[in-house]
């Protein structure tokens, strides 16, 4: 259950993950975003740790991935905390980006490819799109105002 708890919360950031690029690797990057796949040093965080848990069913080999993705939240927390690691184009190009990556590569294939929270993180996803849609609502209407 901490596993499925701990999700949320990142999903609802990960639009802001290219202020954070480090972090966002060792948190949530899949084994496919490294050339060793799965046996990478780099590959951790929420991805390895379901395999394990869901997969594997050794939660043993889980706990030390789960120590080190408490030290790469701590990480996550003093950039998130520092104003100056983000800028509206920036948030708002992440917002298009993770609203595309949504429907085109979540969905389509494999988002909680062992412990079956896919529709947990959409939803928390999509909450966090909206979050930041959200400030920029009123300009779209400005600009357009016909538009919906």
């Amino acid at each position: 259950m901490a596993y499925v708890n701990a999700r949320p919360p990142y999903e609802e950031i990960e639009v802001y993950a290219r202020s954070f690029e480090q972090e966002d690797s060792d948190i949530d990057a899949r084994p496919y975003s490294f050339d060793d796949g799965e046996n990478s040093d780099e590959f951790k965080g929420f991805h390895k740790i379901e395999a394990f848990i869901y997969r594997d069913e050794d939660l043993a080999s889980a706990i030390p991935y789960g120590e080190e993705l408490i030290d790469s939240v701590k990480s996550l927390r003093v950039k998130l905390n520092d104003i100056n690691n983000f800028n509206a184009s920036l948030n708002f190009n992440g917002m298009l980006s993770l609203a595309t990556e949504v429907p085109a590569k979540k969905i389509s294939s494999e988002e909680e490819t062992w412990s079956d929270q896919s529709l947990l993180i959409f939803k928390h996803n999509w909450i966090g799109i909206h979050s930041q849609f959200e400030p920029y609502k009123s300009t779209k209407v400005q600009i357009n105002p016909n538009s919906q």
